[in-house]
């Protein structure tokens, strides 16, 4: 915050610089005196700078900011009657002649030696000068009423930002509190039937169910992993889904990755490959599933297909869970930048995803 602030700071002064710098040389072009034409620059610069920071920081957030039109129009009026006095006081205390091309714009006709002006009052008078002051000032006015408005609305732009973020991680949150517990419920009924059925590898599957575990509690709070931690995970999962499949499961598991450093979203193809073994009939002879994942350089594909029983089903309460969850993920976290295509056939389904890492 700080550093920002410095740093406005430093655009403002070089902004006002440049603008003293190019001032300086039109009015040099005309006065040819360069000790007056920098007396008359720094008035310049000094009236335009307090005009412009009063607008900003004063009467635009206290008044145009909270919808009281009139009062900062009277305000805005009030100011320039304010500069304009301000102006003819200095222009009468410390005048500056213009040159003999300019002399149309001086207030009075040059005194006397011998004369001197008796009321302050006669310096007030509507001159070619006055109204080119007022006009300045009225530009002043506007760029200043721009600046603002265009400031506040990049705020109005970086809250919104800010606020999107905050959602977005807070669905994320809720998105993965949904995998956790779904997971969970799966695998304690895979532990529920493995005791009953094959009691020799239940410690086996409670270890592998501990790495599994121990992987969504921690590594899937992160926001990114690396592809080698997930591949490791589906290995475990497919592993721990093949112990209470009775026989050789039809199972054909194709991994080519190159760069296992790629960085994923954790638990991301697992909610695919869970779903591809909870409805493709591995128990039957005619059960199959087939999971493909490829890396090239920084694009990971990935593929999954399954068979699909003839006798229709009936889902529980939870299917479709993960499926959902993960479409939504993808659309949260890679937009633009994944493909997915899911195709429903009578005997198979299939899911092809592409994502650009």
């Amino acid at each position: 915050m700080r550093r920002e602030r410095i740093q406005r700071i430093g655009i403002h002064i070089i902004l006002w610089l440049t603008y003293a710098i190019v001032m300086y040389n039109w009015v040099s072009s005309a006065w040819m005196d360069y000790v007056q034409s920098l007396w008359l620059t720094l008035r310049i610069i000094g009236v335009h700078a307090l005009i412009f920071y009063i607008n900003v920081y004063v009467l635009l957030p206290k008044l145009m900011e909270k919808n009281r039109y009139i009062l900062y129009l009277l305000s805005i009026i009030s100011l320039l009657i304010a500069i304009y006095f301000f102006r003819e006081f200095i222009h009468h205390f410390f005048p500056i002649d213009p040159p003999e091309r300019f002399q149309g714009l001086r207030d009075m006709p040059p005194p006397r030696p011998d004369h001197r002006p008796d009321k302050f009052v006669r310096t007030f008078r509507i001159s070619p000068r006055v109204i080119m002051d007022n006009i300045s000032s009225v530009a002043v006015l506007f760029i200043s009423t721009t600046f603002w408005l265009t400031m506040q609305t990049r705020k109005r732009q970086e809250a919104e930002a800010d606020i999107k973020n905050e959602n977005l991680n807070t669905e994320l949150k809720l998105l993965k509190s949904q995998i956790n517990p779904h997971f969970l419920f799966n695998a304690l009924n895979n532990i529920y039937s493995m005791s009953f059925t094959s009691q020799e590898k239940a410690p086996d599957m409670i270890m592998k169910l501990s790495d599994m575990l121990r992987y969504v509690l921690y590594e899937s709070n992160e926001n990114k992993v690396s592809l080698d931690k997930e591949i490791e995970y589906i290995h475990n999962f497919i592993d721990f889904q093949k112990l209470k499949i009775e026989g050789e499961a039809n199972i054909d598991l194709n991994i080519k990755v190159t760069n296992t450093a790629l960085p994923v979203e954790p638990m991301l193809f697992i909610p695919f490959i869970e779903n591809s073994f909870k409805h493709s009939n591995l128990e039957s002879d005619n059960g199959w599933l087939k999971i493909t994942l490829i890396s090239k350089e920084e694009q990971i594909l990935f593929s999954i297909s399954n068979s699909r029983p003839v006798q229709n089903y009936s889902k529980d309460k939870t299917s479709g869970i993960g499926l959902e969850n993960v479409k939504k993920r993808l659309e949260l976290l890679y937009p633009n930048k994944h493909e997915l295509i899911i195709e429903e056939e009578a005997d198979s389904f299939t899911v092809n995803l592409t994502i650009e890492v």
